[in-house]
């Protein structure tokens, strides 16, 4: 029996080169949805591609840079998504929370220290974090 779903090949390696090959392939296609209040809210795939664009840009802005830790802060959400992809655009390592974590950007064994600026896109907050040198 041969399977009616399609197969698609990809080339891509990362998210962020996944993300352009669905943008290129289905930008007008449904990517991202959720329901609010009973209310379906659908992002395409080149909406998502514009905002994880546009968060890239203002952690670019922040500083953030490859190898650096970004704390996404936010509940179960599209933007929380995006704000990780933006992250993984960059090279930089989304660290995802949820806002009732009682301690945010903990991992055993390395030290962080916080940079004070962070963003805030609709729900979602972002933290910027650099590991520090414990040498």
């Amino acid at each position: 029996m041969i399977s009616s779903v399609s197969k698609t090949v990809t080339t891509s390696h990362t998210f962020a080169g996944l993300l352009l090959e669905h943008v290129r392939d289905r930008a007008h296609r449904p990517a991202l949805r959720e329901k609010t209040l009973g209310i379906w809210r659908t992002f395409t795939w080149a909406e998502v591609y514009e905002n994880v664009q546009k968060l890239a840009h203002g952690l670019i802005c922040l500083g953030v840079a490859k190898g650096d830790h970004v704390g996404v802060i936010g509940e179960n959400r599209p933007e929380l998504y995006m704000g990780m992809m933006a992250a993984q655009a960059l090279g930089a390592i989304p660290v995802p929370q949820h806002p009732d974590t009682k301690f945010p950007i903990h991992d055993r064994g390395t030290s962080y220290q916080a940079v004070s600026r962070y963003f805030q896109h609709g729900a979602t907050r972002m933290n910027i974090v650099r590991a520090t040198d414990n040498s």
